[in-house]
Protein backbone atom coordinates (compact mmCIF):
# COMPACT_ATOMS: atom_id res chain seq x y z
CA UNK A 1 0.00 0.00 0.00
CA UNK A 2 2.34 2.28 0.61
CA UNK A 3 4.99 1.70 -2.60
CA UNK A 4 1.08 2.53 -4.50
CA UNK A 5 1.18 5.87 -2.69
CA UNK A 6 4.56 6.73 -3.36
CA UNK A 7 3.80 5.25 -7.13
CA UNK A 8 0.77 6.94 -7.67
CA UNK A 9 1.62 10.46 -7.59
CA UNK A 10 5.68 10.16 -9.29
CA UNK A 11 3.15 8.63 -12.14
CA UNK A 12 0.66 11.63 -12.36
CA UNK A 13 3.43 14.06 -12.43
CA UNK A 14 5.65 12.47 -14.94
CA UNK A 15 2.21 12.07 -17.16
CA UNK A 16 1.89 15.78 -16.30
CA UNK A 17 5.47 16.81 -17.68
CA UNK A 18 5.16 14.59 -20.63
CA UNK A 19 1.67 16.55 -21.55
CA UNK A 20 3.74 19.84 -20.91
CA UNK A 21 6.38 18.95 -23.49
CA UNK A 22 6.31 20.41 -26.99
CA UNK A 23 6.26 18.71 -29.99
CA UNK A 24 9.57 17.97 -31.88
CA UNK A 25 8.67 20.67 -34.38
CA UNK A 26 8.29 23.19 -31.73
CA UNK A 27 11.53 22.27 -30.26
CA UNK A 28 13.51 22.33 -33.18
CA UNK A 29 12.26 26.07 -33.55
CA UNK A 30 13.19 27.06 -30.25
CA UNK A 31 16.44 25.17 -30.51
CA UNK A 32 17.12 27.01 -33.83
CA UNK A 33 16.38 30.35 -32.08
CA UNK A 34 14.25 31.08 -35.62
CA UNK A 35 12.78 34.23 -34.35
CA UNK A 36 15.54 35.98 -33.03
CA UNK A 37 17.46 34.39 -36.42
CA UNK A 38 14.63 36.18 -38.46
CA UNK A 39 14.62 39.52 -37.00
CA UNK A 40 18.97 39.65 -37.68
CA UNK A 41 18.46 38.42 -40.81
CA UNK A 42 15.40 41.07 -41.72
CA UNK A 43 17.44 43.73 -40.15
CA UNK A 44 21.08 43.06 -42.37
CA UNK A 45 18.99 42.99 -45.34
CA UNK A 46 17.14 46.17 -44.84
CA UNK A 47 20.36 47.27 -44.19
CA UNK A 48 21.26 47.72 -47.71
CA UNK A 49 18.12 49.82 -48.08
CA UNK A 50 19.12 51.74 -45.20
CA UNK A 51 22.74 52.55 -47.21
CA UNK A 52 20.95 53.05 -50.27
CA UNK A 53 18.70 56.52 -48.58
CA UNK A 54 21.92 57.56 -47.30
CA UNK A 55 23.82 57.44 -50.20
CA UNK A 56 20.54 59.68 -52.01
CA UNK A 57 21.17 62.53 -49.26
CA UNK A 58 18.84 61.13 -46.26
CA UNK A 59 20.86 62.59 -42.97
CA UNK A 60 22.09 60.45 -40.23
CA UNK A 61 19.20 60.99 -38.11
CA UNK A 62 16.63 60.56 -40.58
CA UNK A 63 18.49 56.85 -41.49
CA UNK A 64 18.63 56.38 -37.38
CA UNK A 65 14.74 57.22 -36.94
CA UNK A 66 14.22 54.84 -40.35
CA UNK A 67 16.13 52.04 -38.36
CA UNK A 68 14.34 52.46 -35.09
CA UNK A 69 11.11 51.56 -37.04
CA UNK A 70 12.40 48.77 -39.09
CA UNK A 71 13.92 47.26 -35.87
CA UNK A 72 10.34 47.28 -33.93
CA UNK A 73 8.17 46.13 -37.12
CA UNK A 74 10.53 43.16 -37.57
CA UNK A 75 10.63 42.67 -33.44
CA UNK A 76 6.68 42.97 -34.01
CA UNK A 77 6.64 40.98 -37.21
CA UNK A 78 8.66 38.03 -36.05
CA UNK A 79 7.28 37.85 -32.31
CA UNK A 80 3.59 37.14 -33.69
CA UNK A 81 2.41 33.45 -32.12
CA UNK A 82 0.39 32.99 -36.07
CA UNK A 83 4.08 33.32 -37.71
CA UNK A 84 5.67 31.29 -35.17
CA UNK A 85 2.61 28.46 -36.08
CA UNK A 86 3.01 28.69 -39.23
CA UNK A 87 7.07 28.43 -39.55
CA UNK A 88 6.36 25.25 -37.22
CA UNK A 89 4.18 23.79 -39.52
CA UNK A 90 6.55 23.81 -41.98
CA UNK A 91 8.57 21.76 -40.17
CA UNK A 92 5.91 19.05 -39.57
CA UNK A 93 5.07 19.47 -43.25
CA UNK A 94 8.65 18.33 -44.20
CA UNK A 95 10.07 16.17 -41.72
CA UNK A 96 8.90 13.36 -39.52
CA UNK A 97 9.10 12.77 -35.89
CA UNK A 98 11.83 11.07 -36.21
CA UNK A 99 13.66 13.16 -38.45
CA UNK A 100 12.62 15.96 -36.20
CA UNK A 101 14.01 14.32 -33.22
CA UNK A 102 17.33 13.45 -35.24
CA UNK A 103 17.67 17.62 -35.92
CA UNK A 104 17.22 18.11 -32.47
CA UNK A 105 20.15 16.12 -31.31
CA UNK A 106 22.12 17.23 -34.03
CA UNK A 107 21.78 20.88 -32.81
CA UNK A 108 22.13 20.37 -29.13
CA UNK A 109 26.03 18.88 -30.31
CA UNK A 110 28.43 21.66 -30.03
CA UNK A 111 29.08 21.39 -34.27
CA UNK A 112 25.14 21.86 -34.23
CA UNK A 113 24.97 25.09 -32.21
CA UNK A 114 28.08 26.03 -34.13
CA UNK A 115 26.27 25.72 -37.37
CA UNK A 116 23.26 27.72 -36.04
CA UNK A 117 25.61 30.60 -35.22
CA UNK A 118 27.86 30.16 -38.35
CA UNK A 119 25.01 29.70 -40.86
CA UNK A 120 23.38 32.71 -41.05
CA UNK A 121 26.87 34.94 -40.95
CA UNK A 122 28.30 32.36 -44.23
CA UNK A 123 24.57 32.98 -46.07
CA UNK A 124 25.29 37.05 -45.62
CA UNK A 125 28.82 36.54 -46.56
CA UNK A 126 28.07 33.93 -49.37
CA UNK A 127 25.18 36.86 -50.83
CA UNK A 128 27.93 39.51 -50.67
CA UNK A 129 30.22 37.77 -52.39
CA UNK A 130 27.63 36.77 -55.17
CA UNK A 131 26.10 39.99 -55.68
CA UNK A 132 29.93 41.51 -55.55
CA UNK A 133 31.22 38.91 -58.34
CA UNK A 134 28.05 39.59 -61.00
CA UNK A 135 28.33 42.95 -60.68
CA UNK A 136 29.76 44.41 -64.12
CA UNK A 137 29.70 40.69 -65.25
CA UNK A 138 28.51 40.65 -68.90
CA UNK A 139 25.88 37.84 -68.08
CA UNK A 140 24.54 40.01 -65.53
CA UNK A 141 24.10 43.01 -67.51
CA UNK A 142 22.30 40.99 -70.12
CA UNK A 143 20.45 39.50 -67.70
CA UNK A 144 19.38 42.85 -66.45
CA UNK A 145 18.19 43.84 -69.66
CA UNK A 146 16.12 40.78 -70.28
CA UNK A 147 14.23 41.33 -66.99
CA UNK A 148 13.74 45.02 -67.87
CA UNK A 149 12.83 44.23 -71.27
CA UNK A 150 10.21 41.76 -70.36
CA UNK A 151 8.82 44.37 -67.50
CA UNK A 152 8.40 46.84 -70.03
CA UNK A 153 6.41 44.86 -72.01
CA UNK A 154 4.19 43.68 -69.26
CA UNK A 155 4.25 47.07 -67.31
CA UNK A 156 0.74 49.22 -67.59
CA UNK A 157 0.63 51.20 -70.09
CA UNK A 158 0.38 54.70 -69.04
CA UNK A 159 -2.95 56.98 -69.40
CA UNK A 160 -1.68 58.89 -72.66
CA UNK A 161 -0.09 55.64 -74.07
CA UNK A 162 -3.87 53.69 -74.02
CA UNK A 163 -5.50 55.41 -77.07
CA UNK A 164 -9.16 54.24 -75.83
CA UNK A 165 -8.78 56.38 -72.44
CA UNK A 166 -7.18 59.76 -74.14
CA UNK A 167 -9.65 62.71 -73.45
Amino acid sequence: MSLARLFIPLLLVSGMLHAEEKPPSEQLYDLMQAQESSIRASRAAFQTTLNQFKARGVPDEGIAEMKKVSDDYFEKMYSNPELKKRHIALFDKNFSSDELNELIRLYQTPLGKKLLVVMPELGDEAERISAEFTKGQPDTEVFRKQIGDIYRKYQRPKLEDRPDEKK
